[in-house]
């Protein structure tokens, strides 16, 4: 797979030095032309010009369709994927959306449609955190089973990725997948920017043995206690007080940067944690808190180290882009805006760092805000259901093809990132990806819910990390106050996906 992507990536790099994307708008011509190699086995079919309808949140509907005036080398590689699925199976593909309704609505609205049988689009994507409810609830077909070539290939290819996929499995039933079509997925999967003037001027590749920051990766030697020390003592003062105190604010260089809490939780799938063991087969379990107490505490040491900051009145990212700090935590979509590639800092990518160099793997987790895949109750009918899913699987497939190294392109276009190194890079992050059955079943009190050991307001389990604080030992009094209801909580899901469709 690394060198099939590795090919894609290098042929993308060449293409988009030749061409100028955007010269014309590609909703107005052809179908991308010539001869396709497809990936899946699906083969040609004629489903008699049926309309396939796509339920998406509007913000996120660029996934299946795009409105950009001057597109991208991405935008027009998913229009000419549309246009080529469509002339092969004689197909209309249409994305359906409301301007600005957010996900809580787009949510309830998928819902009331299918409760009330009605049949208005064959296929919703909605957020993954909100999926778990319309899920023990009964609204979505068993894709593993109900689903042709989807069935098949889910588990198998590099389009359905199976370390994903298996995740969100009971006992063979899967009522919500991410393919490549889920380009939301890779747009906020997270990764590492640094500083490469900083770097080099500072000699802290050097400082820990190795010529480069990606050699530093490759000799497995990424983990948090790197980071850690490389950001610990990492902070300049750059503005003056009035009472001479060393106050930390945004105006001050540091170590490492990050917007909000949710990178805790990223950093634990980073780590190899999984907070429900589930291998798709096997009854799933909790798991236990000493499975992980370690990466609780090294995550706490670098949140609390004097060279971290969550700038709180600009973005980290913005601030990154100042030459204000050594490295920042961001997702892939972080680097397709104006700020990252208008700045004249030039950075390198990096993986979330490993739990430890036993670790076997770099991993990386994307936030719940992507969407997923889903087919309705009310979409039953075997024409309709074999239409329906040829399209995701070639859908799924073209996605992995052509439009993710299209978008690959798009984010590698600071003229410093194009380079050997951050393909490799991201490839890394990319085949690393780490999902977990807790991210579908952490919305509400009736799902995998933990309560507060001191009153008040619990949160969901995928959420517990962002309760760390300051103070590693919360977790573990959060963990142990809601083991009891976790464990029946689990269980009564668990009935549920046995008792579905």
């Amino acid at each position: 797979m690394k060198r099939v992507l590795a090919m894609l990536l290098l042929l993308v790099m060449i293409v988009s030095l030749t061409a100028c994307p955007g010269s014309e708008d590609p909703n107005k011509g052809g179908g991308g032309g010539g001869e396709v190699d497809y990936l899946d086995t699906i083969g040609d079919k004629d489903f008699g010009g049926a309309e396939i309808v796509f339920s998406s949140i509007s913000s996120y509907a660029y996934e299946i369709y795009y409105e950009e005036e001057e597109p991208d080398a991405c935008d027009e590689e998913l229009y000419n994927r549309n246009s080529r699925l469509e002339e092969r199976f004689n197909v209309t593909i249409t994305p359906m959306y409301q301007e600005g309704q957010g996900a809580d609505d787009h949510t309830t609205d998928v819902r009331n449609t299918i409760m009330n049988g009605l049949d208005d689009f064959d296929v919703s994507m909605v957020q993954i955190w909100m999926t778990g409810p319309l899920i023990t609830d009964g609204w979505f077909l068993n894709l593993r089973e109900y689903i042709p070539y989807v069935k098949d290939s889910i588990a198998k290819t590099d389009w359905w990725s199976a370390d994903i996929n298996n995740a969100y499995t009971i006992y063979g039933k899967q009522y919500v997948g991410v393919s490549d079509i889920n380009l939301s997925a890779i747009k906020t999967t997270w990764c590492y920017l640094f500083n490469k003037g900083k770097v080099e001027d500072e000699g802290i590749a050097s400082k820990l043995g190795y010529g480069t920051m990606y050699e530093v990766v490759r000799n497995n030697k990424w983990t948090l206690d790197t980071v850690y020390n490389l950001i610990k003592d990492y902070y300049t003062d750059n503005t003056e007080t009035t009472t001479g105190i060393d106050e930390r604010d945004d105006g001050d260089t540091y170590g490492l940067l990050s917007s909000g809490g949710w990178w805790m939780e990223i950093q634990t799938s980073a780590c190899g944690v999984q907070l429900v063991l589930n291998d798709g087969e096997t009854t799933p379990e909790i798991t236990p808190f000493t499975n992980f107490n370690s990466v609780v505490e090294g995550i706490s040491k670098i949140y609390t180290a004097k060279g971290f900051y969550a700038p709180t009145s600009t973005g980290a990212l913005d601030k990154f882009a100042e030459d204000t700090a050594l490295m920042v935590m961001t997702t892939f979509s972080g680097l397709e805006s104006d700020t990252i590639h208008d700045s004249d800092v030039e950075f390198g990518v990096l993986p979330m760092p490993k739990a430890s160099e036993a670790q076997k793997k770099y991993h990386a987790g994307s936030q719940d805000a992507m969407t997923s895949i889903e087919v309705p109750t009310t979409s039953f009918g075997e024409d309709r259901l074999e239409c329906i899913g040829a399209l995701l699987e070639a859908m799924s497939a073209e996605s992995h093809r052509a439009v993710l190294p299209a978008y690959y392109d798009v984010i590698l276009k600071h003229k410093n990132t194009r380079d050997e190194e951050s393909i490799e890079m991201i490839e890394l992050i990319y085949e690393g990806r780490l999902y977990n059955f807790a991210q579908i079943h952490s919305q509400g009190t009736e799902q995998l819910y933990c309560n507060n050991p001191q009153g008040g307001d619990g949160t969901g389990l995928f959420y517990i990390m962002r309760k760390l604080g300051p103070n590693p030992t919360m977790v573990s009094t959060w963990w142990e106050a809601s083991q009891d209801l976790l464990t029946t909580r689990l269980e009564e899901i668990v009935a549920m996906y046995e008792q579905g469709y």
